[in-house]
């Protein structure tokens, strides 16, 4: 299972993805994967940088869409813990 941990070794500086990659130890569907992928990254590099700018030159992706994703994480996160009380 892919966590926060394992996921939080790849945002260091300087670390070259082509030279090691993920280990998946089951299979789901590709879309849950990267969802959960997506999500564990943009929460990372939230915590990790403080700032969406920051977070989106880290991830290579634009500032608003870190924005609207991270929003939407939160969101998410949000309604789940109202729900389970």
């Amino acid at each position: 299972m892919i966590d926060a941990d394992f996921v939080s070794q790849f945002l260091a500086l300087g670390y070259d993805f082509r030279k090691t990659k993920p280990v998946i130890t089951r299979v789901i569907p590709l879309q849950e994967a990267l969802d959960h992928v997506e999500e564990q990254l943009i929460v990372l590099a939230m915590k990790q940088y403080k700032t969406t700018t920051k977070a989106a030159k880290a991830l290579g992706i634009s500032q608003s869409s870190v924005s609207c994703k991270y929003q939407k994480i939160m969101s998410e996160k949000e309604n789940a813990e109202h729900i389970s009380f």
